[in-house]
């Protein structure tokens, strides 16, 4: 087994899986658990609502965003870093465009 694995102990890629959880496994409690909150949600939707529109405007917007999150995947954000002065490019760019020179 341990001709598998590269210097840093990794397993090659495409090695097929031998153990563990196989893929697309759902535990049995997970599924019970999750069943039981799709029920209680449906149970106390009107509930729910009646509430929202009882909020101040600024709560109504909170709590809004919060239960979106349960209904659309999180975006993460992205950082881009990089060597090259980007300002002084475009500034340049703008200026040869401005005086004509290519």
């Amino acid at each position: 087994m341990a001709i598998d694995k590269n210097e840093k102990g990794q397993f090659a890629k495409g090695r097929k899986k031998t153990g563990g959880v196989q893929k697309g496994y759902v535990s049995p409690i997970k599924k019970e658990f999750r069943d039981l909150m799709a029920d209680f949600s449906r149970e106390n939707y009107d509930k729910f609502v009646f509430s929202m529109t009882q909020c101040e405007p600024k709560d109504f917007c909170r709590f809004y965003l919060e239960a979106l999150k349960f209904n659309l995947p999180m975006l993460q954000s992205v950082a881009l870093e990089s060597s090259k002065n980007f300002k002084n490019t475009l500034t340049e760019k703008i200026k040869e465009i401005a005086t004509g020179k290519k």
